[in-house]
């Protein structure tokens, strides 16, 4: 029996554990999804307005042509990249790099830029996108923006490239947090899981032990009733039982001892036989 009632502390135990667990994992994958969404919408919300919001676009809205004014767009972007951590580069119709924050001008962007996303900015239209840049220190992840510079006509674009290493890193330090937190709240849950068991495994152990011994003939048995819940009324019942059965037991006996009376002071002789009249 106690066997049985380990096992069924166990299982509570488990199962505590388990709900416990699916419940912080749903929370944690939630919080980190919300956390990064929020992270690259912050960054993308930030290079939009500075472009937008800024006279970058409208200075270089004044040229006929980007090529012919190398040198004064340069010296715009680099006070642009001055204030931004973002990278700024200007991008002819023909994929050829005008001015650059990190680069040389008059260098190629195939290759070293999101194509596809060069095209669509050239189309006349704002795009984004996320790719993976290889560098000496490996692979870096990165946000790309585009928007076209028109005037009647697209004279080339403004591409920003933001680094998202650190939000990565920050989603990455959150989850090692999460998972510590988790492993410490899943140790507490196996601990309460015990006692929470034990509270509820031991009264019916004890409701156990006490109708073994009134299967054995001790009908003297009485289970202390602790709470109100279902253990409890339990208990009360057992102790109801108990009470019942002393009274038939007490009837019963009390039954017998007068059939014996008067069998032992009867007079006349008494035989029992069966239905077909044997003795």
């Amino acid at each position: 029996m106690r066997d049985k009632v380990r096992s069924i502390r166990l299982r509570i135990v488990l199962i505590y554990c388990l709900l416990v667990f699916i419940a912080t994992t749903i929370i944690g994958v939630f919080i980190m999804s919300e956390t990064e969404d929020y992270l690259r919408g912050t960054v993308r919300e930030n290079m939009r307005n500075a472009v937008n919001q800024g006279t970058l676009l409208t200075s270089l809205r004044d040229y006929e042509d980007l090529n012919l004014h190398r040198e004064e767009i340069q010296t715009i972007v680099e006070a642009w990249g001055s204030t931004l951590k973002e990278e700024i580069f200007v991008v002819d119709p023909n994929f050829n790099i005008v001015a650059a924050t990190n680069y040389h001008s008059g260098a190629s962007a195939l290759g070293l830029l999101d194509e596809g996303l060069i095209l669509k900015g050239l189309s006349g239209e704002e795009g984004e996108s996320e790719t993976a840049l290889t560098t000496s220190a490996g692979t870096l992840p990165v946000m790309n923006m585009v928007f076209p510079v028109d005037n009647h006509r697209v004279l080339g674009v403004v591409y920003i490239r933001a680094d998202l290493s650190s939000i990565d890193d920050s989603i990455q330090n959150s989850q090692e947090i999460f998972l510590k937190a988790m492993a410490i709240a899943l140790l507490v849950t196996v601990m309460l899981g015990f006692l929470i068991s034990r509270s509820i495994t031991e009264p019916i152990n004890h409701v156990t032990e006490k109708a073994q011994r009134m299967a054995q003939g001790d009908f003297s048995q009485e289970v202390s009733v602790k709470s109100g819940d279902e253990i409890g009324q339990l208990a009360q019942m057992f102790n109801l039982l108990r009470l019942e059965l002393n009274k038939t037991l007490s009837q019963i006996n009390s039954e017998k001892n007068k059939l014996e009376t008067v069998l032992r002071h009867m007079a006349d002789g008494l035989i029992a036989v069966d239905l077909e009249g044997r003795i």
